[in-house]
């Protein structure tokens, strides 16, 4: 780790590298709380949004699967990447969980495509 950079710097280059895209997570409110305080120590707000959580989606578009961790989603949709939460590997199975839930999102009744599970961050002002 000695020659990773600080964490303000860090999370400054993440923010610029996922300018204006949709974060795709699973289990958003976990991997989020991180960025989310580093953003508000840094620079006084939560991360740059909107996400889309895999966890979210296949509970609502599954509602009977036994598991929905993201290993099990990986195996339940036979996708090539499987996670072994190390960054690179759970994010490619995050994607690849998301591109096949994708069309099922824009079918289900219950889940019309314009309703992904975005999440937004509470404005600080409506915070207080």
């Amino acid at each position: 780790l000695a020659p990773a950079p600080a964490v303000d710097e860090a999370v400054r280059a993440f923010r610029s590298f996922a300018a204006g895209a949709v974060l795709v997570a699973h289990n958003y409110r976990f991997d989020l709380g991180f960025l989310d305080y580093e953003a508000e120590r840094v620079w006084g707000e939560p991360f740059p949004r909107p996400a889309v959580d895999t966890l979210a989606l296949a509970r609502r578009l599954h509602p009977g699967l036994e598991r929905y961790s993201l290993l099990h989603l990986a195996g339940h949709f036979d996708v090539d990447s499987r996670p072994d939460h190390r960054a690179l590997n759970d994010a490619r199975a995050a994607a690849e969980v998301l591109i096949v839930m994708l069309p099922e999102n824009a079918e289900s009744p219950a889940c019309p495509a314009r309703v992904l599970p975005l999440r937004h961050p509470v404005p600080a002002a409506a915070q207080s």
